[in-house]
C-alpha cells in the first residue's frame, strides 16, 4: 500500500517523521511547495524511509492519504477531489475546532491556508464546496462530515489526540504514544493500525468512525488542560488496561 500526506503544517511533519522512521517511502505534498521540500528533508534525516515531496494531484494517487490539513480544508479538498479520493484509505487528523490539526497550535500547528490556493492547484471553482457544512456539531464528528463527502474513500480517524511535538518524538516521559483508531471499514482500520504499531507508537481499535466524536471531544479536554497548565500542546493520552 503506497501512503502519502497531505499538508506539511506540524501536524503532516510529525506523522511524515514516524512513517519514515518505520522504514516507508511516503510522498509529502503542500500548498507550499518550498515547505513540502524542506519538511521532506528533515524528517527524512537518519531515517529508515524516505518522504519525498510532490505535488497534491501526485499525492492523491497514494492508497492510503493522510490528510493532515485544518477540518474546513479537509472538507474543501473533498469536495473538490471526490473522485479522485475514491477507493482510497482516507486519514483524517482534524478537530472541529481548529486551525491545523487540533487546536491552533496543538496537533497541527498553524498554517497558512491551503484552501487557498486548492482551486488552482485542482482545477475546480471555490463554489464546489458551497454545500458542505464547515462546522461541526456536537451531534456529528468532522470526520463523519468527511466521510459523508466522499462516500466512496473509507475515512480512518487518527492521530487526533497527541500533540505534534509530542507525536515527532513518538515517546513522552519515556512512555510510547497511543493513536486511536476509528473507522467504519475494518479493513481500512486494522491498516491504519498496523502503520501506527511500525512507526514505533501504539495504535488502538476504537471501533465505528462515529466513535471519532468521543476522540474529538477528547482533544478538545486536552486543548483546555494544556492551557490551563501552560503545557504549550506538549501531551498525549494513554489507555491502560488491567490484561
Amino acid at each position: 500500500m503506497n501512503h502519502s500526506i497531505i499538508g506539511a503544517g506540524a501536524m503532516g511533519r510529525a506523522v511524515a517523521r514516524r512513517l519514515a522512521l518505520a522504514g516507508e517511502t511516503v510522498l509529502l505534498a503542500d500548498r507550499d511547495h518550498g515547505a513540502a521540500w524542506r519538511v521532506a528533508a528533515e524528517v527524512s534525516d537518519g531515517a529508515a524511509g524516505l518522504v519525498v515531496p510532490a505535488d497534491v494531484a501526485t499525492a492523491l494517487v497514494a492508497d492510503l492519504i493522510v490528510l493532515a490539513l485544518p477540518h474546513r480544508e479537509s472538507l474543501l479538498l473533498a469536495a473538490v477531489e471526490h473522485r479522485r479520493l475514491a477507493g482510497k484509505v482516507v486519514v483524517d487528523v482534524a478537530n472541529p475546532a481548529d486551525g491545523s490539526g487540533a487546536g491552533a497550535g496543538g496537533p497541527g500547528g498553524a498554517r497558512t491556508p491551503m484552501a487557498a490556493g486548492m482551486p488552482a492547484v485542482m482545477g475546480a471553482p471555490m463554489a464546489t464546496v458551497a454545500p458542505l457544512a464547515t462546522r461541526t456539531p456536537t451531534a456529528v464528528s468532522a470526520a463523519e462530515l468527511l466521510a459523508a463527502a466522499i462516500p466512496e474513500a473509507s475515512v480512518v480517524k487518527a492521530f487526533n489526540t497527541t500533540g505534534a511535538s509530542v507525536l515527532y518524538a513518538g515517546e513522552l516521559d519515556g512512555v510510547l504514544l497511543d493513536v486511536f483508531v476509528a473507522s467504519d471499514d475494518e479493513d481500512a482500520k486494522l491498516a491504519v493500525i498496523e502503520l501506527v504499531n511500525r512507526a514505533g507508537l501504539r495504535g488502538f481499535d476504537m471501533g465505528r468512525l462515529a466513535n471519532a466524536r468521543g476522540l474529538e471531544q477528547l482533544a478538545s479536554l486536552s486543548d483546555e488542560l494544556q492551557d490551563r497548565l501552560g503545557l504549550n500542546h506538549c501531551a498525549g493520552f494513554k489507555f491502560l488496561p488491567c490484561w
